[in-house]
């Protein structure tokens, strides 16, 4: 009678040997295993929850698997740069984090399942559809006239731009609006950190009154704590 040797079952192992498994595979084999099931999914995100995709240094085929296989559990962090303008948006809507940073984009419909969105120094011009995003970084986009209501948002950079309005701002965990010809702060009393570096048009007396609301608010090289 033949003896037999039964493997256990991967999701019976200890946590800490599959961990130990994931630290000799590379990048591909990863994606692989972790696209078996949801099991191993969420051990790669428990393992490597900082791994940083880029796709300067990762074949595209390989970024976009990794995004359709976990790009809910791991942040996927994508410096697209100018290569981008190659590619299909659609393929990266379930990333994490995307940088399109100075790539020739023009529309992000596409994109509203972002957690965070960096579109610095692009030419977008209509971010009303981006209801879901909750980090957005608009930093030297000249083309966009005026911020929408967006009710996910809790963290806008929006320095170097040519908006004015910030009435559908408040509320904001943080805002910065550095470098803007921005006159009115009034409206931004819950907002809870705010930076205003080099903000000419903001007078001293709007500052004095921000300073008994905003909790922590950031003028040029100094901290102020309204608590």
């Amino acid at each position: 009678m033949k003896n037999y040797v039964f493997s256990p079952k991967m999701d019976k192992l200890p946590k800490e040997i599959i961990h130990y498994i994931f630290d000799y595979l590379e990048f591909y084999p990863r994606i692989r295993l972790s696209s078996t099931c949801r099991f191993m999914r969420e051990q790669w995100y428990k393992h490597d929850h900082n791994e940083i995709f880029d796709i300067n240094y990762v074949d595209h085929k390989h970024t976009i698997k990794a995004i359709q296989t976990i790009g809910k559990y791991v942040k996927c962090y994508i410096r697209s740069w100018n290569e981008f303008n190659t590619y299909d948006l659609s393929l990266y809507k379930n990333a994490y984090t995307l940088d399109l940073s100075y790539s020739r984009i023009y529309d992000v419909s596409l994109l509203n399942n972002v957690h965070t969105l960096i579109v610095t120094g692009t030419n977008i011009d209509d971010i009303s559809m981006l209801n879901n995003v909750q980090i957005l970084n608009i930093t030297g986009c000249k083309h966009i006239a005026n911020i929408p209501k967006l009710k996910n948002l809790r963290r806008l950079i929006m320095r170097f731009t040519n908006i004015t309005d910030l009435s559908n701002l408040d509320g904001l965990n943080l805002l910065d609006i550095s470098y803007t010809n921005v006159s009115d702060i009034s409206m931004l009393k819950n907002v809870k950190t705010l930076y205003m570096k080099n903000c000419p048009n903001i007078s001293q007396s709007q500052i004095s009154e921000m300073k008994k609301y905003v909790k922590n608010l950031y003028i040029d090289k100094y901290w102020i704590s309204s608590s």
